[in-house]
């Protein structure tokens, strides 16, 4: 049988814990469910910061650097 999840274990401030886990309360919500949906926000917004990083290095790279290469350029 195929595992897609594993079980994951982070140290975390005992006052950020206790607000924490009153808000997924008052919320009806899981711990995990919350980190899930984080950790998803998070790698989805760091890859496209990577790909717009990329994208600026290539294209500024594409540019003379130097005088005597904006001198060949132009």
């Amino acid at each position: 049988m195929h595992k897609s999840y594993t079980l994951m274990t982070f140290n975390i401030p005992i006052h950020l814990k206790s607000i924490f886990d009153e808000l997924s309360s008052i919320k009806c919500i899981s711990k995990t469910s919350i980190i899930n949906t984080l950790i998803e926000n998070y790698c989805r917004q760091e890859r496209q910061n990577l790909i717009q990083d990329k994208e600026f290095i290539e294209n500024k790279s594409d540019k003379p650097q130097s005088i005597d290469e904006w001198r060949n350029y132009l």
